[in-house]
């Protein structure tokens, strides 16, 4: 598949924008990669890891003549991060990002960008609970869904040319609108986090903190995502803090539902509520 870039820029070498990196090396993209970050040592090894072709630490060193520009930094430092980038990008380079929630990125980028710069909201719907290059794969992104969301400041042209450049990564597209991503995401990924550091403080919380020792399959797998990054996961939350609240409340209903019919004894309707779950999960490839 043709690349339709010269020169990307990647900002933020860890997980994801080191395991787009090493896809692109791995596909033999013409393109020049430059990683911009906030240490040498970061990007020395993700030069060493052939995910980049250079390094740099400066805006204004890296964004020379660059057409493609990733945003794969932490949400909660978008503002701060294109506010410092504007004044060295060149007017025709199209910006997208990987952030986990959109609303409010494609609102800082409305904000900050000038009516004639370009960007798409982009969300490749995978990750790890380890972080940083070291963790980064060229396959992370094989037969992920990449969602990407349109806003003011996306042309149809820049849209078809990410979506070309995410199937080339192995990734398959999606365009959905900033709240419907959000509302959707919610409910799929920030939500079973949430989930996850529940189970695992509620086993502290009950004075059992020494049955993790007999944590076995299912609590391990159940409970794998609580070892992400908590200050990566406190921006992610508040920047979607609406829609994970919504559910949040859904949940809440749920488990009270199941309390319920366990306070009543009621055995056929506790099994149909587990059967139905199964039913669901099992349509999941």
């Amino acid at each position: 598949m043709k690349n339709n870039f010269n020169k990307i820029v990647i900002v933020g070498v860890g997980l994801i924008g080191g395991s787009i990196g090493l896809k692109l090396k791995a596909k033999k993209c013409d393109a020049e990669i430059i990683g911009i970050d906030i240490e040498n040592d970061l990007l020395d090894r993700a030069r060493e890891l052939g995910a980049i072709d250079h390094g740099t630490l400066s805006f204004a060193e890296g964004l020379v003549d660059a057409d493609l520009l990733i945003l794969a930094t932490p949400v909660g430092s978008m503002r701060a991060l294109v506010s410092a980038a504007l004044p060295y990008l060149p007017i025709n380079c199209i910006i997208t990002d990987v952030g986990s929630s959109k609303v409010e990125i494609n609102q800082i980028m409305e904000e900050l960008l000038p009516e004639e710069m370009v960007f798409v909201g982009g969300h490749p719907m995978a990750g790890s609970e380890k972080a940083g290059i070291q963790a980064a794969r060229d396959n992370l992104l094989h037969d992920a869904i990449y969602i990407f969301t349109p806003g003011v400041r996306t042309t149809p042209e820049a849209l078809e040319q990410l979506k070309q450049f995410s199937m080339m990564l192995g990734a398959k597209p999606l365009v959905l609108s900033p709240q419907e991503h959000d509302d959707m995401v919610a409910t799929i990924s920030h939500l079973p986090h949430l989930m996850a550091a529940s189970l695992v403080n509620t086993v502290t919380h009950m004075g059992h903190e020494e049955a993790l020792s007999l944590a076995a399959g299912g609590f391990k797998d159940t409970t794998r995502i609580a070892g992400s990054q908590p200050d990566m996961w406190v921006d992610i939350c508040f920047a979607n803090r609406d829609a994970i609240i919504a559910g949040l409340d859904k949940l809440s209903d749920e488990i009270e539902m199941l309390k319920d019919l366990l306070y009543a004894g009621k055995r056929v309707e506790f099994r149909e509520k587990l059967a139905k779950a199964k039913e669901l999960r099992d349509k999941i490839s």
